[in-house]
This record gives structure tokens, C-alpha cells and sequence, in this order.
């Protein structure tokens, strides 16, 4: 496994040169940089910057998954590959996953999952906004105005308590009930209702599981245009569930 640099050889070609050999046109205009986003490769670490122009070189077995501006590019050993290099579009995929109410759905009061995951039969989040009420870790919104709770099963009703917590003892909490109808996966709250402030942890509590989530909202600042700036921004927030999500989407393509 090691990185070839290309930049020389296409100077030292000239354009002309590199057109016949087939260089440009293979790796992008711009020097820009790409999101290492998923690998099974040691020395290509997840949430590492690389170029676009540079080259990977690959064992058996080996993947690498990068996010550049253009889209999505999964490269798999053996073999040697421009980072950059025909990147499949991720921007209809993109634009469903983080569009406002997307995935609201009008059958039966809830919302369509993108389906159950592949590997542990859980039904995914269909929105990267939408607060996982069975996920802990950070969470990073866009808009703290209104809340999206999702939850993944949805057979029966469940009551939910959303909290906010505090170290000072005696303190009030501010507590609200959510209910969720039986087959109905979605529900908002105003922030009228429950406002959330950046890097305040609050908890989802549902006594009937005997559950409780534990999140910290982190506020985006921005709506992020593009998979790899996003993708990018969640890993350094440490939204993880949200990184995961978005990026097992992107790469699966569903």
C-alpha cells in the first residue's frame, strides 16, 4: 500500500502529452481535496484529507471509500487508483437524506425508513436532521427552532420524555412529554415548546423500555451544501451516528 504522487509526470508531459497518454481527463482540474470516509486500510485512516490527483495503491481485500465534491468514489484492491477518478454522483441521494421533512410520508401518520440495515435488520434513519431516539452521542442540527424525533420500530404506541440535564443540584429540569401513535415513526417539537442550546446535553427517556438516550446538541452554525464539507463537519463535531448515516448511505447508493 503506498501513495503515487502523478503531478510530476503530467507536468513533465505537457498537456498535449497527457492527452494522449490519457492522463487529464482521468483526474480532476483542481488539486482538491477528498474525505476518506470509510477503510479497512491502516494507513488510510477515516476522516483523513487526501488530493484528488493523488494515487492509491491497494492490496486484495483492501477498500477505501473517499467523498470529493463531485460525489462518491469506492476503490477496491488490488489494483492502483486516482482518487479523484470518476467519482460516482451523490447529489439526488444527498439532497434526500438532508432535505427538510423529506422522507414525511403520508401513509398510516408515520415515515418510510430507507430500509433495514444489511447487517443488523435495524430500519435506517430516512433523514440525516431527524434525532435518533434510541441513538446516544452528539447530535448536529441545522435549525434548533423545531426538534424531528424519529424512532425505528413503531408496531405500538410509545410515550417518550425529553429532558434536559444539569449539574447543579436542586436545579429545575425542563421536561416534555412526546407521544408517538402506534405506527408512526415521526414527530416534531417546537422550540417554542423546548428550545435546545448549542452544546447542552438532554436525554430521551421511555419508561415502558426501561431506555434512555443521552445526546449533546451541536449546532452546525450553517446548512452545508455538500456531502464531503458535511461529512466532514460531523466527523469533527463527533455527530458519529450522523457520519455513519450519511456516509453508509453515499456508498451504498440507497
Amino acid at each position: 500500500m503506498s501513495w503515487v504522487q502523478n503531478k510530476s509526470r503530467i507536468l513533465s508531459l505537457g498537456v498535449a502529452g497527457a492527452l494522449a497518454c490519457g492522463v487529464i481527463g482521468a483526474v480532476p482540474a483542481a488539486a482538491e481535496d477528498a474525505l476518506i470516509v470509510k477503510s479497512t486500510v491502516v494507513d488510510y485512516k477515516v476522516g483523513t484529507k487526501v488530493k484528488e490527483a493523488d494515487k492509491i495503491t491497494l492490496e486484495a481485500g483492501d477498500v477505501v471509500t473517499v467523498l470529493t465534491r463531485r460525489g462518491t468514489r469506492t476503490m477496491r484492491g488490488p489494483g492502483t487508483f486516482v482518487v479523484g477518478a470518476n467519482p460516482k454522483s451523490n447529489r439526488a441521494r444527498f439532497a434526500d437524506l438532508t432535505r427538510q421533512r423529506a422522507a414525511l410520508r403520508t401513509v398510516t401518520g408515520g415515515v418510510r425508513s430507507a430500509g433495514p440495515d444489511e447487517e443488523t435488520g435495524r430500519p435506517v434513519n430516512p433523514n440525516l436532521y431527524y434525532i435518533d431516539v434510541e441513538r446516544s452521542g452528539n447530535v448536529c442540527l441545522r435549525d434548533r427552532s423545531e426538534l424531528l424525533l424519529w424512532r425505528p420500530y413503531n408496531a405500538t404506541s410509545a410515550t417518550y420524555t425529553l429532558s434536559e440535564t444539569s449539574d447543579e443540584a436542586g436545579a429545575q429540569i425542563l421536561s416534555l412529554t412526546i407521544p408517538f401513535a402506534e405506527r408512526k415513526s415521526f414527530t416534531t417539537v417546537d422550540g417554542e415548546r423546548f428550545r435546545v442550546e448549542d452544546g447542552a446535553s438532554y436525554t430521551i427517556s421511555n419508561a415502558q423500555a426501561a431506555s434512555v438516550t443521552a445526546i449533546t446538541v451541536i449546532d452546525l452554525g450553517a446548512d452545508i451544501k455538500t456531502a464531503d464539507a458535511l461529512a466532514e463537519a460531523l466527523y469533527q463535531k463527533g455527530c458519529m451516528a450522523q457520519f455513519e448515516l450519511l456516509t453508509d448511505r453515499l456508498a451504498s447508493g440507497s
